[in-house]
Order: C-alpha cells, then sequence, then structure tokens
C-alpha cells in the first residue's frame, strides 16, 4: 500500500492551492473514521480550525471546521464515535471549551 500523503522525496501539499492558507508550527489532530478515511485537523495562521480529509483518493480540499478563534499550536482533540461521526473539542483565545460536530452533514458548534 503506497503513502497517501506522499513520499520523502515528493511531500504533497494537503492544502488547496488556491486557498490563501498557511500552518505555522502547528500541532495537529488526526483520526481514521474506518480503513478507508482519515481526517487531519490543524489550526491555521488565521486562527480557524481546518480540516483535510482522505478517503482512498486523493486529498480533499480543507474545510474550516466552525467559526471559533485559537491560538497558534493549539492542541485539538479529535474522536469518531462511529465512521459517520466526529466531535472536535479545543481551548479557544477565550478561554473556553469550543466543541464542533460532523454527523455527515456541515460541521455543526
Amino acid at each position: 500500500m503506497g503513502d497517501p500523503i506522499g513520499t520523502e522525496e515528493q511531500p504533497q501539499n494537503l492544502i488547496d492551492p488556491n486557498l490563501s492558507l498557511t500552518f505555522s508550527a502547528q500541532s495537529i489532530a488526526a483520526l481514521s473514521r474506518n480503513d478507508d478515511f482519515m481526517d487531519l485537523f490543524a489550526v491555521g495562521t488565521d486562527g480557524h480550525v481546518w480540516n483535510a480529509r482522505w478517503n482512498g483518493n486523493p486529498w480533499q480540499a480543507c474545510q474550516r471546521v466552525g467559526s471559533g478563534m485559537f491560538g497558534q499550536g493549539t492542541p485539538i482533540a479529535a474522536l469518531s464515535r462511529h465512521e459517520d461521526f466526529m466531535d472536535l473539542f479545543a481551548v479557544g483565545t477565550d478561554g473556553k471549551v469550543h466543541a464542533a460536530w460532523w454527523n455527515g452533514n456541515p460541521w455543526r458548534e
């Protein structure tokens, strides 16, 4: 099985090249909902949480998750209760725990 993110010689950028978003000194959260699904989460330089998704095909363009604002390097806790449900938790710049969830529809807070 090949590496879905790329190779050491040719790493794959998971960010949509048309999206003006970068990640700097970030921690990421990763989860697998089943054998053919992986999701990565990180805080972008814009302060929002972003999600990159892989389902056996090329990585899909990142999607913003929720409206909360987070500091660079904020740890994100991610869990999947089953393959069609994900929860995220992180402490925002307001000092409160923010939660977002997904059940096959758009992310909700």
